[in-house]
């Protein structure tokens, strides 16, 4: 059973082992959230060498020294061994792990996610099937436009401002549920209106 977190991973030391497309789909995915990532294969993909500065690529076998210090390893190679070998690893050294495609060897698991901003939608099957995971994220990205991206930052300052000048948490909590389903051009409206006045 996976308790559903939101794992802060901005400059964090990320391993990936293997480098074919599989391994893509996960860094694309690490360094959308700000990962520092380290891929680790015997053959790498050129789209993952030209993926920039966050991701650091070692062409070479796989050894339990590439894994120490890490937060995270992904083990995304097509050897059953190895994986096995990179999940007990990481359970002798206390580093979460998730081997791709095998949930029972997987402290933490990866969700089908939308992201707007600093909205984030998560869905999870818990490793079962994927696809329904996608199918889920495609409906919501069709309702959830990037519009959204604004929206929440206009509720994040607006939030801001309130905590610093409603200090009476219920009055504060009444006015922002009055906002929530506000349209952009009036929420910009508000916030331009409480900047004026001061916060």
């Amino acid at each position: 059973m996976y308790l559903p977190v939101m794992l802060n991973i901005e400059e964090k030391k990320i391993v990936v082992i293997g480098g074919g497309s599989v391994a893509l789909e996960k860094i694309r995915k690490l360094i959308e959230f700000g990962a520092v990532v380290e891929v680790l294969s015997l053959a790498i993909l050129s789209s993952i060498l030209k993926l920039g500065h966050q991701v650091h690529c070692t062409i070479g076998p796989y050894t339990k020294d590439h894994i120490r210090n890490a937060f995270l390893v992904i083990s995304a190679t097509n050897d059953s061994i190895i994986n096995r070998q990179v999940y007990k690893d990481c359970k002798d050294l206390g580093i979460l792990c998730n081997v791709v495609d095998q949930p029972n060897l997987c402290d933490v698991v990866f969700t089908s996610a939308l992201k707007r901003g600093q909205l984030i939608f998560s869905v999870s099957t818990s490793g079962q099937s994927p696809m329904l995971g996608q199918n889920i994220i495609a409906k919501l990205a069709q309702e959830y436009d990037y519009s959204w991206e604004e929206k929440i930052g206009l509720l994040g300052a607006i939030r801001t401002i309130l905590k610093q000048r409603e200090k009476d948490s219920f009055k504060r909590n009444k006015m922002l549920k009055a906002i929530i389903n506000k349209d952009i051009d009036t929420l910009r409206r508000i916030l331009e209106k409480l900047t004026i006045n001061g916060g």
